[in-house]
């Protein structure tokens, strides 16, 4: 799939730029030669639909028009992250749809996998389930140390296998790495049940509400 990309915008929206002239988001103006390493993990299930367009949800029906399939707002985030923190690495993970193996491919800076929808359909065989476990062993064969390292997990569900991912995540977090969970998309489960150690948790369902990545910077730099 490393062939199939092209590029996407993952810049802020209008009221994130608002915030930045009023001084909110001062982490603009910070340097970054010590920040922790930042890997960040988008899921490319196929529930998180439409990748390349800010539309309303098809997902699931009685919600607000403004919400947006996950897809869309995941490389969003994963865009605005990259470029203030271009050191930073990124992967999208999922399994191919009628093989329950997970797939782990790296994205550079800038760009995001190839729409299904609206752009090509040969992206479809790519997009299946939710192996986060095997994203998180990903992320962890990337780290360098986990102490002093930050790992963004953006998703749209919860995992296959939920305890594995609670027994990796919570081993990654005694040994010193930070959690952010971001959670995109209409559907979305319940933020208190999530299964991760200590972590900075946040629902964005629309494209007004992007401006809540600057709590992953606020981790960043803690």
């Amino acid at each position: 799939l490393d062939a199939e990309t092209d590029d996407y915008f993952g810049d802020p929206q209008g009221d994130i730029l608002h915030d930045v002239r009023l001084g909110i988001l001062d982490v603009f103006e910070q340097e970054t030669e010590s920040d922790p390493q930042l890997i960040i993990a988008v899921d490319a299930s196929i529930s998180m639909m439409c990748l390349c367009k800010a539309e309303p949800s098809r997902l699931r029906y009685n919600v607000p028009v403004e919400q947006c399939d996950g897809g869309y707002l995941a490389w969003q985030v994963a865009g605005i992250l990259g470029k203030q923190y271009p050191e930073s690495s990124i992967f999208a993970w999922t399994s191919r749809r009628r093989n329950p193996n997970a797939i782990v491919y790296d994205m550079p800076i800038g760009q995001r996998p190839v729409c299904r929808l609206h752009e090509s359909r040969d992206a479809v065989e790519y997009m299946g389930n939710t192996p986060e476990s095997d994203a998180l062993l990903y992320a962890q064969s990337q780290l360098e140390s986990n102490e002093n390292s930050v790992l963004v997990i953006v998703t749209d569900g919860e995992p296959q296998n939920k305890s594995r991912s609670y027994g990796l995540t919570h081993a990654m977090y005694k040994a010193g790495t930070k959690f952010a969970v971001v959670c995109v998309g209409s559907y979305q489960p319940k933020l208190e049940e999530m299964h991760y150690p200590p972590a900075t948790i946040m629902s964005i369902k629309s494209p007004s509400e992007l401006s809540k990545v600057s709590q992953i910077f606020d981790l960043i730099r803690k």
